[in-house]
């Protein structure tokens, strides 16, 4: 009896010219007008060229994490604080009045994909897919303790 699954064995191909699509099964078929030179998603202008429709895009952000030079994977947010973890390995503490960076996180090895705040705001952590988890005191702006968690820091909070 015969699965309703053919297995590789069922369909040795070896040496047969491989058909994708009987022109038979085509339910409907789009002819590309040549001549008109018309393609989809375009239109013409005042001198009948075609162009593509071009959306322009303004960033009008008051505010960015400019110093990361790849995406930011985390930030959190404790009074006029932000943190912020991205692909370059880095985390950084903002104040959000200003958008002034007040202090560097640096000794990752692989992106920082994970930050939070303590309760109270005295400390942060940052985690990363390096498998390290880092503790800083933000107020003395230092690293209290460096722990290796063995594998990639996917999620925690404080």
């Amino acid at each position: 009896m015969a699965s309703a699954n053919p297995t590789n064995e069922e369909h040795d191909t070896t040496g047969a010219e491989e058909t994708f699509l009987d022109p038979n099964e085509a339910v409907e078929e789009y002819a590309e007008d040549h001549e008109s030179g018309d393609h989809p998603m375009s239109s013409d202008d005042e001198d009948g060229e075609d162009m593509l429709d071009e959306e322009v895009i303004v960033d009008d952000s008051i505010q960015g994490f400019f110093l990361h030079t790849s995406p930011v994977y985390s930030v959190a947010l404790h009074e006029n604080w932000a943190v912020t973890g991205g692909g370059d390995d880095l985390g950084y503490v903002w104040d959000v009045t200003n958008g002034e960076m007040i202090m560097k996180l640096d000794g990752h090895t692989d992106s920082v994909t994970n930050v939070a705040f303590s309760h109270d705001g005295g400390y942060l952590a940052t985690g990363g897919m390096d498998g390290q988890v880092r503790v800083w005191n933000v107020q003395e702006q230092k690293l209290v303790v460096a722990l290796e968690a063995g594998d990639e820091v996917l999620v925690f909070s404080l």
